[in-house]
């Protein structure tokens, strides 16, 4: 509700990317390895983005939460790559999970939008988390695009600007 209303304030510093998101990662090593998962990651080192690192870390939280719980395969694999471009980089999250239909990556972000549901009740989810993600994308100046297909994967790509100096 505070998103929607615009009343999410940014704590944004300069950030060394790739060193965030291998912290936060090391939240899920228990997790990866109690479900036979892997992890890979190629992050590049020289990427500084102007970010609020809390809402960097939901962000992230969020996108793996979901390759975590929509992954069956065996052994499951999350791929996780940072690359920098002219003015952005890119951040891409993908799993060899389920996947989304092609009919329902339209209506995937909007608010309580489950279109996989788990057969647990222990794995469900409120079907909120890309729909969060995706305003906070936006406060960051940031864009997401999903690109999934069924029985393959989906891969999340996260694109942030650049920091530059001028910005504080």
């Amino acid at each position: 509700t505070k998103l929607n209303a615009h009343a999410v304030e940014l704590n944004q510093q300069p950030i060394v990317f790739a060193q965030s998101i291998e912290e936060i990662m090391m939240k899920y090593k228990r997790i990866f390895t109690q479900k036979n998962m892997q992890l890979n990651m190629s992050l590049n080192y020289d990427v500084i983005v102007h970010a609020d690192e809390e809402r960097i870390e939901q962000i992230i939280q969020n996108i793996i939460q979901n390759a975590i719980r929509y992954t069956k395969a065996q052994p499951g694999i999350i791929n996780i790559t940072l690359d920098k471009q002219a003015t952005s980089c890119v951040l891409s999250i993908a799993d060899n999970g389920i996947g989304i239909s092609e009919e329902h990556l339209a209506i995937i972000t909007n608010r309580f939008v489950r279109v996989n549901k788990v057969q647990s009740r222990h794995e469900s989810g409120t079907g909120i988390g890309l729909s969060i993600v995706e305003k906070l994308m936006d406060l960051h100046g940031g864009e997401m695009i999903i690109e999934s297909q069924l029985d393959v994967g989906t891969t999340i790509k996260l694109i942030f600007p650049l920091y530059e100096e001028s910005e504080v």
